[in-house]
């Protein structure tokens, strides 16, 4: 069995992470699912970033909350510590203009993450209300993701869109909290997940990464893993269609 892959934030391996290349990359290939971030900006748009400020992919001291996206769109974000120049230039992209992406492949789907920096500077509601207002005609292409709880239940009450909760910790507490709000998905980086422990049942889906090795993860499918976030989704995608052809 091939699971269904998820190319986290757009196809990073080849690519500056979160760029619109690295995502169209991972969609040209046949990858149903990409995971990119979102971080809203000084003037309120959405840009497809992680960090809240441009030091690690850009080389800039400057923060995505105090400038406009016109004024961020000036920078490179091309990864010169993993690229050198050989992404220069590559502009951030505007969440927009990667749903538009997005719906020149009407089989794929985004998971969208809504950064916890975002949501603490402007406020759950300012962050969600925008959020959802933009996702909304995108709806049955995305599911909105979040390591806070808090910002994936006002979702919930607000509309209809899947969301998927980011498990920090794989603890007691967590589940309770999973039970609770019964999101979409439980998404987990496979590492704080014993291998002698049951995974939590519920009617979510299980999403884990960041898998880069096909070994492990089959030994994850064997446990009924249906979702893998992956950092190389072209070796991997590969490696497990010769592995289900053998």
């Amino acid at each position: 069995m091939i699971p269904k892959l998820v190319a986290h934030r757009g196809d990073n391996k080849n690519f500056p992470e979160n760029s619109y290349k690295g995502i169209k990359s991972a969609l040209k290939a046949g990858v149903g699912f990409v995971e990119f971030d979102v971080q809203m900006t000084g003037d309120k748009q959405f840009i497809v970033h992680h960090d809240a400020d441009l030091n690690r992919t850009a080389k800039q001291d400057v923060s995505v909350f105090d400038h406009s996206y016109d004024e961020l769109r000036q920078f490179s974000i091309h990864e010169s510590t993993r690229f050198n120049n050989k992404h220069y230039p590559t502009p951030i992209s505007l969440l927009s203009d990667v749903l538009m992406l997005l719906q020149q492949y009407p089989n794929a789907k985004a998971f969208v993450e809504v950064k916890t920096q975002s949501l603490k500077h402007w406020g759950k509601e300012c962050v969600m209300n925008a959020l959802l207002r933009q996702l909304e005609p995108f709806a049955s292409q995305c599911i909105i993701i979040s390591f806070n709880s808090l910002a994936l239940r006002y979702a919930q009450q607000k509309s209809e869109m899947a969301v998927g909760w980011v498990v920090k910790f794989y603890n007691k507490k967590s589940q309770a909290n999973a039970i609770a709000f019964k999101p979409d998905f439980l998404i987990c980086d496979y590492k704080k997940i014993p291998v002698e422990k049951e995974l939590w049942s519920g009617d979510w889906k299980w999403m884990l990464y960041s898998i880069n090795n096909p070994e492990t993860v089959l030994s994850y499918v064997q446990r009924g893993i249906e979702f893998i976030e992956t950092d190389d989704v072209h070796y991997l995608f590969s490696s497990l269609l010769q592995e289900s052809a053998a």
